[in-house]
């Protein structure tokens, strides 16, 4: 992004994160709870949220109950604001379901990893072995088969194929320790070596 684009987003992003883009609740202690409106009943509504990390990043969407007893008025979005809300809740449920799919293709084998009973898994441009378990595996091979798209698709950063990129991910600082030890390379606290 240059400097000429980064300030207008800047400030698009601000204006999609303003309370007028999205609908209001007003409850009766003062509070406030800001989303979109799913379900309004006589008993109460249904509001969609968004789930925010340490740092403020959108991390996915929940639905909140609020009881009709609670609320002092809602204040309402505009249709549009509205219309990219579900658009929003549709490309999360589709992500999850395409990380699941991902996951899925994920085919682990049994291996030694430094004499460890451990797992292997082969990717588009690497190998990974692991002392860790199947999940985080799969986890960790899904994420990297996405940093490597990233590289080919935004920077046409090409390699040659053979041979695979070997990745090892190791479940303590003892296995590290022992890992290093057979490379041939003193013990060092960085959690990360190359060769």
């Amino acid at each position: 992004m240059t400097a000429n684009t980064a300030l207008p987003a800047f400030f698009l992003l601000l204006l999609l994160c303003q309370d007028g883009a999205r609908d209001v609740i007003h409850l009766k202690d003062g509070s406030t709870r800001s989303g979109f409106l799913l379900e309004e009943k006589a008993d109460g509504v249904v509001l969609e949220v968004q789930i925010k990390g340490a740092k403020g990043e959108i991390g996915g969407l929940m639905k909140v109950t609020i009881l009709a007893a609670d609320i002092a008025r809602i204040d309402r979005a505009p249709e549009k604001a509205r219309k990219e809300a579900r658009e929003r809740a549709r490309w999360y449920s589709e992500r999850n379901q395409r990380m699941a799919e991902a996951l899925s293709r994920v085919k682990p084998e049994a291996a030694d990893v430094m004499g460890r009973p451990g797992l292997r898994a082969t990717g588009s441009f690497f190998v990974v072995e692991t002392t860790c378990g199947e999940t985080f595996l799969k986890e960790m091979m899904v994420r990297l088969e996405e940093i490597f798209a990233a590289y080919l698709w935004h920077f046409e950063a090409r390699r040659n194929r053979p041979p695979k990129i070997p990745i090892w991910l190791l479940s303590g600082a003892e296995e590290y320790r022992t890992f290093l030890s057979k490379k041939g390379v003193d013990f060092f606290e960085n959690p990360a070596f190359y060769t």
